[in-house]
């Protein structure tokens, strides 16, 4: 115990020196991983969501279909597209694509419809919680279509839209995606 007494007496600032030093690196590791912890948490807080709704309502049959912001944070639109289902391009104007196609869809009800359609502009920031029409259509008759044969005709019809976080972090929704998964959610489950 003496020698130990002895060893430390004589060599208590090199001791020191290393508690020091491990309390140092001890509080550097917390705050690196602190740091991390701090960033991810930031990236998920503004972290945007996009998706459609179709909404649907009477005298007249108005069909609604929207892009929602349901995220935390802005959304920076890089690419807008509307396509066929398949992929392949609609005819005319990026602009014009959706409501050459409604018109295209719908012309049965050419006489009886109303169509007004959007398009976003490239570097457009959609803040959290926006809601944008993309595709209004108004039928003004006594007999519109059904809710099936609308849900025929938009699923025709694909929305690609690529978009960044203000973390510069790179999401993509495709319309066609979000069908298929809606479709296998509402899928009857199987019995064990």
């Amino acid at each position: 115990m003496d020698s130990l007494w002895e060893f430390l007496t004589k060599h208590y600032q090199i001791i020191t020196s290393l508690a020091g030093l491990v309390v140092a690196l001890s509080a550097l590791i917390l705050t690196l991983w602190q740091l991390y912890v701090l960033q991810r948490h930031n990236k998920l807080s503004v972290r945007p969501l996009l998706a459609t709704w179709i909404h649907v309502e009477d005298n007249p049959t108005t069909v609604l279909i929207t892009l929602i912001n349901n995220g935390l944070g802005p959304a920076l639109i890089k690419k807008f597209n509307y396509c066929r289902a398949d992929g392949s391009p609609l005819e005319g104007k990026p602009d014009k694509r959706i409501g050459n196609a409604m018109a295209s869809y719908f012309s049965d009800y050419s006489d009886v419809i109303a169509i007004d359609t959007s398009f976003m502009g490239i570097d457009y920031a959609m803040a959290p919680g926006e809601v944008k029409t993309l595709v209004k259509l108004v039928f003004n008759c006594k007999n519109p279509p059904s809710e099936e044969f609308i849900d025929e005709q938009f699923a025709k019809v694909r929305l690609q839209v690529e978009y960044w976080s203000f973390y510069e972090e790179k999401f993509d929704y495709d319309s066609a995606k979000d069908l298929q998964r809606l479709e296998e959610h509402q899928k009857p489950k199987e019995p064990k």
